[in-house]
């Protein structure tokens, strides 16, 4: 389900959370929109920040990074 205009697909940010980022580096995401790139960061063993002007999508973000870590433990999620 599409909860932004320019959501990307959580595997292909993963992808690339893996790729610019060591395990345990930090990722810096200054536009998060729906949470996408803390989630995938999160998947790849990456700490994550996010800033998001849109209250909403705030809100949205929090809902999908709190899931992901409550639902998806790391061990379950390598196939993402």
């Amino acid at each position: 389900k599409r909860e932004h205009p320019t959501q990307k697909p959580l595997r292909l940010m993963r992808e690339l959370c893996e790729l610019s980022c060591p395990v345990g580096g930090v990722l810096i995401d200054p536009f998060l929109g729906s949470g996408t790139s803390l989630v995938a960061a999160y998947h790849a063993g990456v700490c994550g920040v996010g800033v998001e002007l849109a209250e909403e999508y705030c809100l949205v973000a929090e809902q999908r990074i709190v899931h992901a870590i409550t639902y998806q433990p790391l061990q379950q999620s390598l196939d993402i």
